[in-house]
């Protein structure tokens, strides 16, 4: 930390507060629809998000420190990070997809113990069905109760029009399967 610099108006504080003024606008355009949420967030999130970069520009952070790795990282993500602009649609974040993953990164640890590739393998996917079940807002355990129910009957080489009636989105698998808890 420089000479001087409390908690508060550390280097880090600094880029902390401008990630805080962010998501605080973000939160301020969550009733908007994407075209005014577009429209909004280039009004206020767009020059806050410029003096981000002017102010990253001033930065001199030591060599092989913390705060270097940030900057770098920031930079080389700097187009990535500003595309919520332009995409009213877009969520600032990605903490939907992290938390989707979470628990197949978790189960990773499990599937050290796999005997066999092929089950690692077959852990894997079903980890992707209730991952999947679960963002299309059916119970993970009905619909793979259904999906492992229905699947003899297909055949060893199911047409790919039936195995798209068995996809969580269905309107069919979606009609029978709907979950009422709403809890992703």
């Amino acid at each position: 930390m420089p000479k001087g610099a409390t908690m508060e108006t550390s280097q880090a504080a600094v880029g902390y507060n401008y990630c805080s003024k962010l998501f605080a606008l973000e939160k301020k355009f969550s009733s908007l629809n994407d075209t005014n949420r577009k429209h909004a967030r280039q009004a206020e999130a767009e020059p806050l998000l410029e003096a981000y970069w002017l102010w990253i520009k001033t930065l001199d952070p030591v060599p092989g420190s913390k705060l270097e790795e940030a900057v770098i990282y920031a930079n080389n993500q700097r187009p990535y990070l500003c595309a919520f602009l332009e995409h009213g649609e877009v969520d600032i974040s990605n903490n939907l997809a992290e938390n989707a993953i979470r628990p197949f990164v978790v189960g990773r640890k499990n599937w050290l113990f796999s005997d066999t590739p092929k089950g690692a393998d077959s852990s894997a996917i079903v980890y992707t069905l209730v991952e999947t079940a679960k963002v299309n807002g059916v119970d993970p355990y009905a619909y793979l109760l259904r999906v492992l129910s229905l699947l003899p009957y297909l055949g060893k080489t199911p047409a790919n029009a039936e195995l798209d009636e068995l996809l969580p989105w269905h309107p069919r698998m979606q009609a029978s399967l709907r979950r009422t808890d709403n809890v992703i």
